[in-house]
Order: C-alpha cells, then structure tokens, then sequence
C-alpha cells in the first residue's frame, strides 16, 4: 500500500467512469435526486478538471468499516456500478443532508467513479456551491445599444473556490489512507463532516509536524550531490518554517525551503521536494504545526569522517563558519573547512 497522497501523475490519469449529482436546498430536509447524467467528452473535460482541484486533503482511516455507512455504500458502488451507482449515490447525499445540523449553503452534492492510471478506482465526493453568474443580453438599435443583465444561480464555474467539501475513498487498499478530506478555508474537517465519513485522523498534528522535518532531511541526503548547499541548510530551513508558522502549507513551505536557485532549477526543485513529500504522504495536508514535536537530537547536524573525527552543530553550516563540500577535491579527499575564534578543550 503506498502512503501518498495523489501524485501528479495520478491526477493526471483521471478518468471518470460514471458521475452523478443531486441537488441540496438550504431549507429542504432532502436532498432534490437526479438520474446518472450522460455528459459529453468536453463536459467530461470540466468535471475532471474540478476533481483535479479536489484531489488532495488530510488522510483518515475509517473507525469501523463494518459500521460505516459512507463505507459500505461506496464498496457496494464499486462492487456492482451498473446496478447500485445512482441508488447509492442518493443514500450518500441523503446521509450528508442529514449531518449537517446547521444552515448550508445550497449547491450540489457531486458522486463519481475515477480509474487513475487504467487500475486504480476511487470515490469522489464533493459538495460544490452554486455560484452567481451574470448573463448579459444587448439589444442593438439604431443609434443606441443597450445591454440587460440576467442572474443565473444554478452553475457550476471554474473556481476551485466553489468546492466546498471533498472526500476522496479508497476501497481497494491502494493507500495507507482510506479518506482524502478537506473543507475549504479550513484546516482540518469540521465535527459533522467528519462523523458523516466516520473517519479519525490516520496520523496527529505531532506525528506530521516530525515526518515533515525527517522528510525534508532525507530528501536532501538523497540530492546531496547535485545541491549547492550542505545537507544542513534544508533541514535548518525546515525547522525554520516549523517554528515561524502555525499551520502547514506544501507549496509555502517548499517555497520556502527551496529558493537559492535560478527560475528554472527552482521549479525543478520545488517539483522534487513536492514528489518527495507527496510519496511520504505530506504534500497536500494542511495541519497545526507543533513545534515541540521535533526534538533536540533532531535539530542537531553530526557528520562523521571515514578517520573518526566527528563534527556536531546546530543551525546551518555557514553561520557556524562550517564548509563541507559535497563533492571530493582532485586528490580524492573532502576538504573541510571550520573558521573559529577559539577552541575549547572538552577531553
């Protein structure tokens, strides 16, 4: 099972098998059901873009399979599409109707199978809101033109903005995760959402804010050849962000840990740290960074030579006046400079 979240590539590779959606109203119990709808291949071409925009969020498992309502309908969805896909699929919206206690605003409660890279199959929800859009009509005359204005409220537009909630299911054990969810401006998912999915977290704010900084740390080892700078400089711009942020962003962070480069190599960069991240099952999740989650033993940078002499700092190499190259001189030897003012004597 991989831990990632949905790489590039995967999304990529969406293709939509069958989709459905039936309609919410604030002030109706119900949802409003409609039959499968039969789209046509530019239609296909939008709704896959809108689910591109969706594909990524916090990883959760399910508590109880068994128990779980959003579970077993979609299981039996992928387990029988011809005959259970738009029966399911209104027992989903009914269920997510139902949970939400307070006002919501009215759109659309969106059900679709995908296939990623011709094998894998996935569950989309969505909850997508409507949008106001303004037609406008001129009426040409003589000498004057003159245009009117004419509201329409039931659109779908092309502003991931509009998607409200998503939950992405994995019933065949492809991931770790069995739910990718996210609501939008949100951190996390709220109480309701998450008691309608009857998921939990698979890992705490704590166990991230430590795998971001390992991830980072081990990335830089494995790129340690082509880098300009010591394998500490990352790892310390890592820890930089962790404790001058509260809550995590991939794109932000990996701005901010890569950024020496010229445009060009700083996009390629920026897109191997992404990958790197999206493997260990980071990019893509937004949480409340904890600080206090990376011990001191990892802030610490220990490098050791082949005749036993160890070097031990905090901090990046620079500031503490610490040239490492990454590659070997013409003789064959690393040659390791340090700057002082003074050495003390500890044995």
């Amino acid at each position: 099972m991989k831990e990632s979240v949905l790489t590039d590539a995967e999304k990529d590779s969406i293709e939509i098998t069958k989709l459905i959606f039936h309609i919410i109203i604030e002030d109706r119990f119900d949802p409003i059901y409609l039959d499968e709808l039969e789209i046509t291949s530019e239609q296909k071409n939008f709704f896959k873009h809108r689910l591109i925009d969706a594909s990524e969020g916090n990883q959760f498992v399910f508590k109880d399979k068994e128990l779980s309502n959003v579970y077993n309908s979609c299981k039996e969805i992928i387990e029988n599409p011809e005959e259970l896909f738009v029966r399911k699929s209104k027992k989903l919206a009914f269920d997510f109707k139902s949970h939400h206690k307070k006002t919501t605003s009215d759109g659309v409660f969106l059900v679709s199978i995908v296939r990623l890279l011709n094998d894998k199959e996935l569950i989309f929800l969505l909850k997508i809101d409507n949008k106001k859009v303004y037609q406008y009509i001129v009426k040409e005359g003589n000498k004057i033109n003159k245009a009117t204005m004419k509201e329409i409220t039931d659109t779908f537009v092309e502003d991931k903005k509009s998607i409200q909630k998503v939950a992405i299911i994995d019933i065949n054990n492809n991931y770790k995760w069995d739910v990718l969810a996210r609501e939008r401006n949100s951190e996390s998912i709220r109480q309701y959402f998450m008691d309608f999915l009857q998921v939990q977290q698979r890992e705490t704010n704590f166990d991230l804010t430590k795998k971001v900084v390992q991830s980072t740390r081990m990335w830089a080892q494995l790129n340690a050849s082509t880098l300009p700078d010591d394998v500490s400089e990352y790892k310390t711009r890592a820890l930089n962000y962790i404790n001058t942020h509260t809550t995590f962003n991939t794109e932000n962070f990996v701005e901010s840990v890569i950024y020496e480069f010229d445009f060009k190599q700083r996009e390629q960069y920026q897109q191997l740290l992404s990958d790197h991240l999206a493997e260990d099952g980071i990019a893509g999740q937004v949480f409340t960074i904890k600080p206090k989650a990376v011990s001191s033993k990892v802030t610490k940078n220990i490098r050791k030579t082949e005749e036993g002499v160890t070097i031990e700092w905090e901090g990046t190499a620079t500031d503490k006046y610490i040239d490492i190259p990454t590659q070997k001189n013409a003789d064959g030897f690393y040659h390791i400079k340090i700057k002082t003012k003074n050495i003390g004597i500890l044995s």
